[in-house]
């Protein structure tokens, strides 16, 4: 009969130990729901894991930033609808000032209603945000953003915008430039504006004029003369700071080869066009200088200034109205379409967060379930490893028992 020596009892310790420390680390891993009880069981994946767990970190960070960029963005949305709507209103009530079949007091009367519509878009442009913060002031969120100052409106915020970060690689409008949004508004038709002369006796206006040919436009600072050609019919020329004669163009002389002037006709050159309606008297000149950009503000309180102003019954008087009121109107179209752009880019930096929000969700639960994957034991092998691993160590313990009883008999013996 074969006696067990000193070395195969020590294996059998050893495998009892062995039995006895894999089941304890199963029943920790149960306890505390967790693959990796130390680095050193698998560095690999414990640096997986602290990779994904520090992102998820990251992700969570920004949960706060996306509840406040989606409400700023409510915000910015409701204030330049109400700015488009109201500019609207100013378009139509423009619109029908320009009848010559109104008196003076209902001219006063739409310049009551005009005050009313500045005093929507000063809300609009001096809108708070929850906290008593202007959203329209740029950094200098404490200070109201327009204010008259000395007959003109003046901007009191900063030029520089305010960025939210809602992803690793993404960033939300917080605070705006008022000036930018309500500040930056081209004059006239936007390329220029065409101005009465100031000592015109006669009855003609211009429309506001479009540029026809962007190609073929010359900015430069032009005059329309109304003259006398050889013909002894009335007649006009255009000269150009710059430009030099224009019509009639060289090597025509000024004023013998002027073209005659036709009522409610084209005047074109240099890619712009404008009309030019009412008799003019010889003398009677009109400007058109580059537009210059414009508040909305000043440029409403202009309009209220102008209809405030009797006309009466004179002609010259209703001509210059008329002028300036063309000039007037194509600024509120430009300002109408400038918010109408801001307005649409409002939108699609909504609808950015939006995505932005819902893509950062979907990589939580995303790094929640690799996490998870990588981090957590299945509860449900753990459970039959722990079964299998007793069993191991009971079996063992036994056979264990068993020898040492047989090596006690024989050592009777």
């Amino acid at each position: 009969m074969r006696v067990p020596s000193s070395l195969f009892f020590k294996d059998k310790m050893a495998l009892v130990t062995s039995h006895y420390e894999r089941l304890s680390k199963l029943i920790e891993q149960q306890s505390t729901e967790k693959k990796l009880l130390a680095v050193s069981d698998d560095p690999v994946l414990a640096a997986r894991i602290k990779m994904v767990e520090e992102y998820i970190t990251e992700l969570n960070s920004y949960k706060q930033n996306e509840v406040i960029a989606s409400n700023r963005s409510k915000l910015f949305q409701s204030s330049i609808d109400g700015a488009v709507a109201t500019t609207d209103q100013v378009k139509v009530a423009l619109q029908r000032a320009s009848s010559d079949l109104i008196s003076d007091d209902e001219r006063k009367a739409i310049a009551g209603t005009l005050k009313a519509y500045m005093n929507n878009l000063l809300n609009v442009s001096n809108a708070k945000d929850s906290n008593g913060e202007y959203i329209y002031s740029g950094y200098n969120t404490s200070s109201q953003p327009y204010l008259m100052q000395n007959g003109t409106y003046v901007y009191q915020g900063t030029m520089n915008s305010t960025l939210v970060n809602i992803g690793q690689y993404a960033s939300a409008l917080y605070n705006e430039s008022g000036h930018t949004v309500f500040g930056n508004i081209p004059m006239g038709n936007g390329k220029f504006i065409v101005n009465g002369g100031g000592s015109n006796t006669g009855t003609a206006s211009t429309t506001a004029g479009t540029v026809t040919d962007i190609s073929a436009y010359v900015e430069d600072n032009y005059t329309i003369s109304f003259v006398t050609n050889a013909a002894g019919r009335l007649a006009y020329t255009v000269t150009g700071a710059v430009s030099g004669q224009v019509i009639p163009p060289p090597p025509g002389t000024i004023p013998a080869d002027a073209p005659d002037y036709v009522n409610k006709s084209d005047i074109t050159f240099n890619g712009l066009s404008l009309n030019i309606s009412g008799t003019p008297n010889v003398g009677d000149t009109f400007s058109i200088v580059p537009s210059q950009n414009q508040n909305i503000f000043d440029a409403l309180q202009s309009a209220i200034n102008l209809l405030e102003t009797p006309v009466g019954s004179d002609k010259t008087k209703m001509a210059a109205f008329h002028q300036s009121l063309n000039q007037m109107r194509g600024t509120i179209d430009q300002a109408f379409n400038h918010f109408v752009g801001y307005q649409s880019e409002v939108g699609i930096r909504s609808k950015m967060i939006e995505d932005q929000v819902a893509l950062n969700a979907k990589l939580r639960l995303d790094h929640e379930v690799m996490r998870k994957e990588l981090a957590d034991p299945d509860m449900l092998d753990i459970t039959s490893e722990i079964s299998r691993q007793t069993l191991f160590l009971k079996t063992t313990m036994e056979s264990y028992k068993l020898i040492e009883n047989a090596l006690i008999d024989i050592l009777r013996f």
